[in-house]
């Protein structure tokens, strides 16, 4: 045992060591890091800018994995533009984006992606932080009557619909309440019992310190399907979103935009 122990500290010495002589050699200056507001150089191969609703796209050609494209509507929004009555908000709109929109009826939406192969997990997902709410999805991409390999369709309309088209049926408002309530509850541990007390002395201030994206059980009790379509026809606006799409690109994309 002290001799693994005698192996380490050498291993640990020997990595300083060399540490310190590259150190020596090639000094890091802040010129040579450059400044905080430099801007950060952007993908040369990739395509972005603003379509005329407002909402920005970045599109990138690229064909490893085979066969496959990855779709993404980024919503700059999240739990820190909650107020009182909303925390929890953010995130029950997330989860609602998959009960049905108006092209995809509640369960389609999701049969449709699993009949493509996707797994709602893998490649299936969407998360909301402090300050963002972001959907992806991955699917196959198909070969079209001409031959060329595109993105399917639908698979670009679900993205279209999940911008502005977000259903809020009030029966699937009260079964997915059930959902995000467990949710909550499974969450409930260590690390949560410790952001809770952390946060608001590193945030304290601002309204970082008590807007956990999960919210409070109180709203999420009793939030209505009127106030969740509030609170996306407030923030899902297009000048308040981007569409990321990396894969193949065809004359299928420009659907979309």
């Amino acid at each position: 045992m002290k001799h693994i122990k005698l192996l380490k500290l050498s291993a640990i010495f020997t990595f300083l060591s060399i540490f310190a002589s590259c150190a020596g050699g090639a000094r890091i200056t802040s010129d040579s890091l450059g400044r905080a507001t430099d801007p950060i150089p952007f993908m040369e191969n990739a395509r972005t800018g603003v379509l005329p609703s407002g909402m920005r796209y970045f599109l990138l050609e690229n064909t490893q994995p085979e066969g496959r494209a990855y779709l993404t509507l980024a919503v700059n929004a999240g739990s820190v533009l909650e107020t009182e009555e909303e925390r929890g908000l953010a995130h029950f709109v997330e989860h609602m984006a998959f009960n049905g929109t108006a092209r995809f009826a509640r369960h389609e939406l999701i049969d449709y992606l699993r009949s493509l192969g996707m797994r709602f997990g893998p490649e299936v997902n969407a998360h909301v932080s402090f300050d963002e709410t972001v959907y992806r999805i991955e699917v196959p991409v198909e070969t079209g009557p001409d031959g060329r390999r595109r993105i399917p369709d639908r698979a670009l309309m679900v993205l279209d619909d999940w911008s502005r088209n977000i259903s809020f049926n009030p029966d699937a408002v009260d079964s997915e309440r059930l959902v995000i309530i467990e949710e909550y509850r499974f969450r409930l541990g260590a690390r949560d019992r410790i952001n809770r007390q952390v946060f608001p002395l590193l945030f304290r201030g601002s309204p970082y310190a008590d807007r956990h994206p999960i919210g409070v059980l109180e709203v999420i009790e009793n939030a209505t399907a009127e106030q969740l379509r509030a609170f996306y026809e407030k923030w899902y606006r297009p000048e308040n979103m981007a569409i990321i799409i990396v894969g193949i690109l065809t004359r299928s994309t420009s659907k979309l935009l």
